[in-house]
């Protein structure tokens, strides 16, 4: 049986709950986050901000966001982010698939209009 929206919102709201750093992978980030996330070459994960989930179930982001230039080798194409209770180090608290991805080239400037970070809970399979 599916979870209902309001069960999804309560979730979600819990899991972003507190400040949410966004990091980007390439690919699955892992239970821990740690596979495929940017580093190194001006890469930082922003603050964002979430709105509190709709009846719909679903958390958007509240602020645009912006990351550095990319520098280095570029950074791939990011398919996932990811929300953390830090800017670095911290704690993964779920990712989730950027909508639509692109490649990152070096000086690449990578930015989030409000409301394209969303973040939602599936029904369980």
């Amino acid at each position: 049986m599916p979870w209902t929206n309001a069960y999804k919102a309560i979730g979600i709201d819990a899991k972003l709950a507190g400040n949410n750093y966004v990091g980007l992978h390439v690919g699955d980030p892992g239970t821990n986050g740690t596979n495929g996330e940017q580093s190194g070459e001006n890469y930082v994960r922003p603050l964002v901000e979430f709105n509190a989930a709709g009846s719909d179930g679903i958390a958007e982001n509240t602020n645009a966001e912006e990351y550095a230039a990319a520098g280095g080798d570029g950074w791939g194409t990011p398919t996932r982010w990811s929300a953390w209770t830090a800017a670095s180090g911290g704690t993964m608290k779920g990712d989730f698939p950027i909508t639509t991805p692109g490649a990152v080239a070096v000086g690449i400037i990578v930015r989030f209009a409000v409301g394209s970070l969303v973040a939602k809970i599936n029904d369980p399979a």
